[in-house]
């Protein structure tokens, strides 16, 4: 998995690139944990790369909005593809990590 970390617009983006599973989780908690200690607490993951996230993904992305809820921030997902978006709402995941518009505005789901 490829990420790539930027700032916008005061939110902090982490693009993913690539499957978050079993097999990368650690790099994707590590991000995170990079993240939140340089005090970037407004979270912003870009799905956009993102094909297929598994249950361990899913727990990742949970505890990543947990963390940074704990730090005063929020974590919230973009560019949702299909099969991602079918996962979300399938273990109802979507309900406690907010899925965005490009603008940063909730989408609905």
């Amino acid at each position: 998995m490829a990420m790539d970390f930027a700032e916008r617009n005061g939110l902090s983006v982490l693009a993913l690139q690539g499957r978050l599973n079993v097999n990368t989780v650690d790099e994707f908690r590590g991000a995170v944990t990079d993240a939140l200690r340089a005090g970037s607490t407004r979270l912003l993951i870009d799905l956009r790369g993102t094909d297929w996230v598994d249950s361990t993904g899913l727990g990742a992305l949970v505890w990543a909005a947990t963390s940074a809820r704990r730090e005063g921030g929020d974590l919230r997902l973009v560019n949702v593809g299909e099969n991602v978006r079918t996962v979300l709402k399938l273990t109802s995941v979507g309900k406690v990590l907010p899925v965005v518009d490009g603008e940063g505005h909730e989408s609905g789901d």
